[in-house]
């Protein structure tokens, strides 16, 4: 039996056969959304696959809480690779990791917004000023137009 009885044996088999297992990581082999994390199917509705590999092993995931990986792959399932915590300790572990990198929500530094100036007034295009900062084209859109 499942840590979560909503779920039947049936769609344990289904999932398990979606998994990749290997001595690191076991990787969902299955459906995988643009950002990365797949997609499962728990017979009620389609939820992230490690959410789901969580709530096979451990239960329901508390509301407010979000499932992380202590591996940084989106497409892992193990169950001990996953830890459960808040929204705000997933963006202070992805910080912590440097995974920040381009987010679009994090606000540009004063360095960083003389430097796009620096860029335009040269004639630099917005694209090649967003991948020499690791940024996302829109935030140095937003940039430029903020003058």
């Amino acid at each position: 039996m499942t840590a979560d009885a909503t779920i039947g044996d049936d769609y344990i088999r289904r999932f398990w056969s979606h998994v990749e297992k290997s001595d690191g990581c076991w990787n969902w082999t299955a459906s995988v959304a643009s950002h990365g994390y797949g997609n499962a199917w728990d017979g009620v509705t389609v939820l992230t696959a490690h959410k789901l590999s969580w709530r096979i092993h451990f239960g329901a995931v508390p509301d407010g809480s979000v499932i992380m990986h202590t591996c940084d792959n989106p497409k892992c399932v193990r169950p001990d690779h996953l830890l459960i915590g808040t929204h705000v300790d997933n963006m202070r572990d992805m910080a912590r990791k440097g995974r920040r990198r381009g987010c679009r929500y994090r606000r540009l530094t004063t360095e960083e917004r003389l430097r796009i100036r620096e860029l335009r007034a040269r004639g630099v295009s917005q694209k090649e000023i967003a991948k020499e900062l690791g940024r996302d084209v829109k935030t140095i859109w937003i940039a430029c137009r903020a003058r």
